[in-house]
């Protein structure tokens, strides 16, 4: 007698619970208020469940997750309205999986599937992404020849041009050199990033010829040969002069425009 209760029990169970398979069909196209059957994911590491309503819905769908067939159940997504495309949700399988739908109109479909991973906690299979726009910029300082003779009784010398952002992209720097330097002896002028020389930019350019430098592979520093050098953080801009012989407190006449233009990550 215990044996036929016992056999009589287990049939019930199976008669309300399913075992799942590579697609499970929790509910199939409900249009009223339905609790489905228990389905057993026992042996697997993860569940994926897809809910839609073949025209759109009023309706609150609860997917649950139990120890056993009947429960009790613990709340895993709660989907409301599902649209025609539907919704994803994904997370640590349950044991068995059971779905419920509150409903007012539409006809809905809950499919779910084993996965051999384990997603974590219950969540939308694909998260909604943010899209922000690089921020371009141009950095133009003006260097004059006051500038340049203010550096004082030395050959050698920097000028701060301003500070490139960070998580910068440099996408081209420029040495424009709109006025000669015409006292005695030869000056250079550089544009970069790097102690001492500032040459990773645009090399030493005759600041004695007025011409735009950087503009051709030729000028242009060692590491910046693309005109395409990332920085993380925010790094100081200097332009180096040199001058043979005579101090650069002697420069004459000397006007240059700098000129780096950059891209900003958001």
């Amino acid at each position: 007698m215990k044996k036929t209760l016992s056999l009589a029990v287990l049939l019930a169970v199976f008669l309300t619970a399913g075992v799942a398979t590579a697609q499970t069909t929790v509910l199939n196209a409900v249009t009223t208020t339905t609790t489905s059957s228990s389905y057993s994911f026992a042996n697997s590491a993860g569940v994926q469940a897809h809910v839609y309503s073949a025209a759109g819905s009023s309706a609150s769908i609860v997917l649950r997750g139990g120890m056993t067939s009947t429960g009790p159940w613990n709340t895993l997504a709660t989907i409301s309205n599902p649209s025609a495309t539907g919704e994803c949700y994904q997370g640590t399988a349950y044991p068995w999986i059971s779905a419920v739908d509150t409903h007012s109109s539409g006809t809905v479909t809950v499919k779910a599937r084993s996965l051999s991973t384990n997603p974590g906690a219950w969540a939308p299979c694909v998260v909604a992404q943010t899209s922000t726009a690089p921020v371009f910029g141009v950095i133009k300082y003006s260097i004059t020849n006051a500038a340049v003779v203010a550096l004082g009784a030395a050959l050698t010398g920097d000028i701060t041009i301003g500070t490139l952002p960070a998580k910068s992209r440099v996408l081209m720097t420029y040495v424009d050199v709109t006025s000669a330097e015409t006292s005695a002896n030869a000056l250079t002028v550089s544009l970069g990033t790097v102690a001492t020389g500032y040459v990773d930019w645009v090399v030493a350019s005759d600041a004695k010829t007025a011409a735009v430098y950087g503009d051709i592979v030729a000028e242009r520093g060692a590491t910046n040969i693309d005109g395409q050098l990332y920085y993380a953080a925010a790094t100081t801009i200097k332009s180096h002069f040199v001058k043979t012989t005579t101090n650069l407190s002697t420069a004459t006449a000397f006007a240059a425009d700098v000129y780096v233009a950059y891209q900003t990550l958001p």
